[in-house]
């Protein structure tokens, strides 16, 4: 399930922040996105050994990472435009 999520993270990232000006919070998502993305491609190529575990975690975290750093931005943004 990790696998799948790594995979549409970057998508899932780059959605609302078209036309948004600070360029920080765009840059922590694609940092977490791409090392998800990343991590999710070990994960699947070592499954059952203890890298893929390890893989797996950390993709977790980083995904659970990334997400609220994408809630942050966008609740940050509904804020702002008020």
């Amino acid at each position: 399930m990790f696998k799948y999520l790594a995979a549409i993270c970057p998508l899932l990232v780059i959605v609302p922040y078209f036309g948004a000006e600070p360029l920080y919070p765009i840059a922590f998502s694609f940092v977490f996105a791409l090392l998800g993305t990343v991590f999710g491609a070990i994960s699947t190529k070592r499954e059952s050994g203890l890298l893929g575990k390890f893989a797996l975690f950390i993709n977790g975290l980083l995904l659970l990472l990334g997400f609220l750093i994408l809630l942050f931005a966008v609740f940050w943004m509904i804020g702002g435009t008020s």
